[in-house]
């Protein structure tokens, strides 16, 4: 009672096209909820790294990073005050 080679090329077809097919769904997933993803993977990378303290955060401003508008304005003030100081030169 052996097995036909027939029989034998259908298992691994359905065992390529199952391989394949949760490739594809996980890849999907993945691209999905890219964005949750992501932040779900840094909170935990930041969690895990050892030199991480929580109340530094709540302590130092300084600490968390400046938002891009706050960067611009200081950006602005620090040019306006150049400005200010060579005129008054």
């Amino acid at each position: 009672m052996g097995k036909s080679p027939q029989r034998e090329r259908n298992v691994w077809s359905t065992v390529l096209i199952t391989a394949a097919a949760l490739i594809a769904a996980w890849a999907s997933i993945e691209l999905a909820f890219k964005p949750f993803l992501t932040a779900g993977r840094a909170s935990i990378n930041r969690e895990l790294d050892p030199d991480y303290d929580p109340d530094d955060e709540l302590d130092d401003g300084a600490a968390r990073p400046k938002s891009p508008n706050a960067e611009a304005k200081d950006a602005f003030e620090s040019l306006k005050n150049q400005s200010s100081t060579s005129k008054n030169s």
